[in-house]
């Protein structure tokens, strides 16, 4: 995860941006309501197991934005990205990865 972090902060740099890049929990943003212009979700809202977990990170996420101007851009794997392909569905909103990477294992 830390090289991931680190490839972020120097894509960012490199674009002549500030950006504070950092790990968190869809559902436990540790920031203050309505303190970002922006926030990127990428390839995270699909390990929300349930539509009951999906919606209380939408309204976290929405929470930490700014009232009247805040943006979200979020990104997700769809029905034809290769993780759902190496997945097994198990219910409505949840499937099992396997035989993919080091995920393997995990639901999302």
């Amino acid at each position: 995860m830390m090289r991931w972090l680190i490839l972020q902060k120097k894509s960012a740099q490199n674009l002549g941006l500030i950006a504070d890049v950092e790990v968190g929990n869809n559902r436990e943003l540790p920031h203050s309501s309505g303190l970002f212009d922006v926030a990127l979700s990428v390839n995270t809202i699909h390990y929300e197991v349930g539509e009951e977990k999906v919606d209380a990170a939408f309204a976290e996420l929405s929470r930490v934005l700014k009232k009247d101007s805040g943006k979200l851009f979020l990104t997700t794997a769809g029905p034809e990205h290769e993780i759902v392909k190496h997945s097994q569905k198990k219910a409505e909103f949840e499937y099992l990865l396997s035989d993919y990477d080091f995920r393997d294992g995990e639901r999302f």
